[in-house]
């Protein structure tokens, strides 16, 4: 039976009544309680265990006793801009003649010619990349031409051929022997960063400079979906431990205009509150304007944060009105498709990723939405997560390999740039490819759960989930199947309606509420004296003094019992 959302409920495992809700959460996972332990700086990992990290780290402090002019150059989204700026503040602080470059959107990922061109007339002879350049080839060898010295950091999907460049620092490349393969472009930038302290300080009198570099790492490492285990749980729980007591002028400012407490701040505080607003700069106008307020102890910090916030209200305006337009499309088309393709001259490349995104969630297909001029046409691709995007690109450039302008990304989230007179057969090309990997109809979308359990669940319990934080990609917040649920009221809530607020009374008697975000259009499917099964998220409410347990709704479904 599929689910309100038109998902199939899977089991991560069974839920045992003999161990607590936290043992049986690590058992569902298959972790270990060791795995969820508290993190320390010690934890983090021996930076120059990259294989290059000394080839890099002395080609850098060569130019810094030489005074040459360094220019970073990096991706346009959090990751690269937070990357970036890590990076820039080490630098400065090592007293290196350095500068910055990011490319706007409608400029495309990477580094472009034209940059490279830019770098050599301004005397550049040390190039850094962040969170790009795996998959610049022909930008580095015209770098080299130039007798400027590239060093790769990037974490993104390799290509079939390497850049020649001076050095590469990057977790995926085959014979890499950093041991976290999950690290993002700002997770590098920072172990970067940390070599270069340890070598300029050898008595590792350093650490307060790192936990501050930590503050940005965290942007980045949570902002990109970086899986929250490993070496980028411990940089998320230090960085977030370091935000609570912050004094960057530009963190505080960010912090202050999007509502968030420093001293209850989580990653999901970041994904859904600080990271938009960083990203609105990229999206609606350039990224420096983010890239400035990390980096720049300036004096209008809270000015700058302001204006992140009217680009953020533009670009959920702008992107509100293009969904819909999105959808009339849809509605009008004469079929379903295995795949979602669809460009448009009026589509701003700062959105592109958000509709593609939103319509993935909706409609579980892979989902390719493109802004085009007469010279190329420049996409952004995301899947569900059955599909491996970037390997699905590369494969199509393999077989056809003057058919893309460039192209790269990850596995859920991928980008290209094509010439017009291309984009008919990239399209049959890649419908032909969803439909060998996924049919035409393909399976229903599955939600995984940990276990199944029964209200009451005492404020106790629940609070030990805690431990397991942070939550985010590849560490989901816990979720429980709760069964046959006596629905006794419910009402949409919100400025616009837009969420259901829920109570119910359990097989046993007890009452208790629930929160469905971003559900409000849900509310005919909780008739009168409905009976339902819920997945969701336990949670402990504060209120006047009490500490009462709320469950945040993630998917529901009619109760088979009934």
């Amino acid at each position: 039976m599929l689910s309100f959302l038109g998902k199939q409920w899977r089991p991560r495992g069974e839920f045992s009544a003999e161990q607590s809700l936290f043992a049986n959460f690590c058992k569902a996972r298959g972790k270990s309680a060791t795995d969820f332990a508290p993190a320390a700086f010690s934890d983090l990992a021996e930076p120059f265990s990259f294989r290059e990290m000394e080839r890099t780290t002395e080609r850098i402090f060569t130019a810094l006793k030489n005074q040459e002019r360094i220019l970073l150059f990096g991706d346009y989204d959090v990751d690269g801009v937070s990357g970036v700026a890590q990076l820039f503040l080490t630098l400065q602080h090592l007293r290196a003649n350095v500068s910055y470059r990011l490319p706007a959107r409608s400029d495309g990922y990477g580094l472009a010619e034209k940059f490279v061109e830019d770098a050599a007339k301004s005397g550049a002879t040390l190039l850094i990349t962040v969170d790009c350049g795996i998959s610049n080839a022909a930008g580095v060898a015209l770098a080299k031409a130039h007798g400027i010295d590239v060093i790769i950091t990037d974490h993104h999907a390799l290509p079939g051929d390497l850049p020649e460049a001076y050095a590469i620092l990057h977790p995926l490349e085959p014979q890499e022997t950093f041991h976290d393969k999950d690290l993002t472009g700002s997770g590098v930038s920072f172990f970067l960063c940390l070599a270069l302290l340890r070598a300029h300080y050898p008595k590792g009198n350093f650490q307060n400079f790192a936990e501050q570099l930590l503050e940005l790492a965290v942007l980045g490492t949570v902002a990109d979906c970086g899986a929250l285990f490993g070496q980028n749980r411990i940089i998320t729980l230090l960085g977030l431990a370091a935000i609570k007591k912050t004094k960057h002028p530009g963190l505080k400012a960010l912090l202050k205009i999007s509502a968030v407490d420093p001293e209850n701040i989580t990653a999901e505080s970041i994904g859904f509150y600080l990271a938009p607003r960083l990203n609105a700069a990229g999206r609606m106008e350039h990224p420096d304007l983010a890239l400035e307020l990390l980096c720049r102890n300036f004096e209008r910090a809270s000015e700058a944060a302001e204006y992140l916030q009217i680009l953020n209200r533009q670009r959920q305006e702008l992107v509100e009105k293009c969904f819909q337009a999105v959808e009339v499309l849809l509605s009008n088309s004469p079929q379903k498709t295995p795949a979602i393709i669809l460009a448009d001259p009026k589509w701003s490349p700062g959105i592109l990723g958000l509709l593609s995104a939103r319509l993935t969630e909706k409609y579980s297909r892979p989902a390719i939405i493109c802004s085009m001029t007469s010279e190329k046409i420049s996409a952004s691709c995301r899947g569900p997560e059955d599909f491996h995007f970037a390997e699905n690109l590369r494969e199509i450039a393999a077989a056809e390999p003057e058919l893309f302008l460039s192209f790269g990304g990850h596995a859920a989230a991928a980008g290209f740039s094509i010439l017009p007179e291309n984009f008919a057969r990239f399209q049959e090309l890649f419908t032909a490819q969803v439909i060998a990997k996924r049919g035409l109809t393909p399976a229903p979308p599955v939600l995984n759960y940990d276990g199944a359990i029964s209200i009451p669940l005492s404020a106790e319990a629940v609070a030990e989930l805690k431990n397991c934080e942070p939550f985010g990609t590849g560490n989901p917040a816990p979720q429980f199947l709760f069964s046959d649920l006596a629905l006794q009221s419910v009402r949409t809530v919100g400025e616009n309606e837009q969420h259901l607020s829920l109570f119910f009374r359990s097989p046993g008697g007890q009452n208790f509420g629930a929160i469905w975000f971003q559900r409000g259009n849900l509310l005919e499917k909780f008739p009168q004296n409905a009976v339902v099964d819920l997945i969701a998220t336990p949670e402990v409410n504060e209120w006047q003094g009490r500490r009462e347990v709320r469950l945040k709704v993630l998917d529901a479904r009619a109760s088979s019992k009934f």
